[in-house]
């Protein structure tokens, strides 16, 4: 975070100064990892085993806030009687349909629901007449004291039990008491009157490749909107494009306005003679000697954080221009550039639809401060830390708005 965020990161050093503790769970040893008060090295891609050992350790220790989870989670509701879990399923829930590779949520519902599927909203409690038992508005069946084998609470503790420190070791590579004493360091900071705090923005939002297909797809947007012709968006399995099977929404978005040529190939195979490449997705995708099949003077912009598509230094070998997300190297493409000044505009225009011009307004507004004079392969982005940029894409985005009032 203190590489990737500085901005924010300065109120994780506040807090610090005023006697909170810091607790780093990174595969890497950062610049965070260095003012931290401890570090918790952890093997790559394994966050849910260590959350799922978190959670175990919470429910089977009854250190839940039980007033709050009862009163405003769907914790005591029961659970239809159809309902399996993972367990008992080898791995999957009931309802699953192999051939569309989906769950059909029927079974899912709460006893008493009305409806297929029921929901998990919470209502207010009215006591029930069928045995004086708890029922909720809808007629949902609830054990508030979150005993009944069924009840959401219970089948989310058998559902997490299987998260022991020890399967976490094995799982995580984090031995039993570092865990553990994150685990006592989280809970005992819990309750009533405060919470730990979980930053999440660097790590766990690059979990879901649906995430990463609907950045792509915004970016295909603007550089549509902007007139770029031969576009061809790629995910795991190399260029997207038409005729693919099982495409969810945003993939069939990208094969219906990218590749017009319907290519099929691997990234670094599509890559060949390519003028620009905009990653959004994973690390160490490509090497230096990929860049070099690019056209001459290409441009790359390797974002995925903190370790980037392609080494950097690697890449400026064959690229006339490199930019990463990362503050240690040039050319730093960070949101904080955007988006106080953008909403600053929606606020002084009144307005709540972004389009696309205004999107468009606000990066050529981020572009013209740098002056032709000061424009070089290793600055084509203003700072961070230019205080001018908030104002001038402010301005840039109320004109817009303004426009089409």
């Amino acid at each position: 975070m203190a590489e990737c965020h500085p901005v924010g990161f300065q109120w994780v050093m506040e807090a610090k100064a005023r006697g909170a503790k810091v607790i780093h769970i990174d595969p890497r040893f950062t610049r965070t990892s260095a003012v931290a008060d401890q570090h918790v090295p952890i093997r790559v891609g394994s966050d849910i085993a260590f959350l799922g050992g978190v959670v175990n350790h919470i429910l089977s220790n009854d250190l839940d806030f039980r007033e709050y989870v009862v009163a405003y989670t769907n914790a005591a509701n029961i659970v239809g009687e159809d309902f399996v879990d993972t367990e008992d399923l080898d791995g999957l829930f009931s309802g699953y349909d192999p051939d569309t590779a989906s769950y059909d949520r029927t079974t899912w519902g709460f006893e008493g629901a009305t409806g297929a599927e029921g929901s998990s909203d919470q209502h207010d409690l009215v006591e029930g007449d069928q045995g004086g038992g708890h029922f909720d508005a809808r007629g949902v069946q609830r054990d508030p004291t979150l005993q009944d084998p069924r009840c959401v609470f219970q089948v989310l503790k058998r559902h997490y039990a299987r998260y022991t420190p020890e399967v976490v070791q094995q799982v995580c590579g984090v031995p039993p008491e570092q865990f553990l004493a994150v685990c006592e360091a989280v809970t005992a900071n819990s309750g009533r009157e405060r919470t730990t705090a979980w930053v999440y923005s660097v790590g766990w939002t690059h979990h879901s490749t649906g995430v990463q297909y609907i950045r792509g797809s915004a970016i295909i947007q603007l550089l549509l909107a902007q007139g770029a012709t031969k576009i061809i968006g790629c995910g795991r399995g190399g260029a997207v494009h038409s005729g693919q099977k099982d495409m969810d929404q945003f993939r069939s978005w990208i094969a219906e306005h990218t590749n017009g040529s319907n290519l099929v190939g691997s990234l670094k195979e599509v890559l060949v003679g390519a003028d620009v490449f905009i990653g959004v997705s994973a690390p160490n995708l490509l090497t230096g000697e990929d860049i070099a099949t690019m056209a001459e003077d290409a441009i790359v912009f390797a974002l995925a954080n903190p370790v980037s598509e392609v080494d950097p230094v690697e890449a400026s070998k064959h690229a006339a221009v490199v930019a990463t997300g990362r503050s240690d190297y040039p050319n730093q493409i960070n949101n904080v550039l955007v988006f106080p000044g953008f909403f600053r505009g929606l606020l002084d225009a009144g307005v709540s639809d972004i389009t696309n011009d205004m999107l468009i307004a606000a990066a050529q507004a981020i572009a013209d401060k740098v002056l032709p004079e000061q424009l070089n392969a290793s600055y084509i982005v203003p700072s961070v830390f230019d205080v001018t940029v908030a104002p001038a894409v402010a301005a840039a985005v109320l004109a817009k708005a303004t426009a089409r009032q």
